[in-house]
């Protein structure tokens, strides 16, 4: 399970997530997740900036 940050959103309200896929990129870090929230499919670039807890 993940939370996924959210920029004006309080803490205890950041949507919940599970990590379906990970991607790796040719060093193998992972680059790339695939996040399941309801009833939703999110990809996300993996960065700094991403804010996945």
């Amino acid at each position: 399970m993940v939370l996924l940050k959210e920029k004006n959103t309080l803490r205890g309200q950041w949507p919940l997530g599970r990590i379906i896929e990970l991607y790796p990129g040719l060093d193998g870090h992972v680059r790339v997740i695939i996040v399941k929230t309801k009833g939703n499919l999110l990809g996300y670039f993996m960065s700094a900036s991403i804010g996945v807890c």
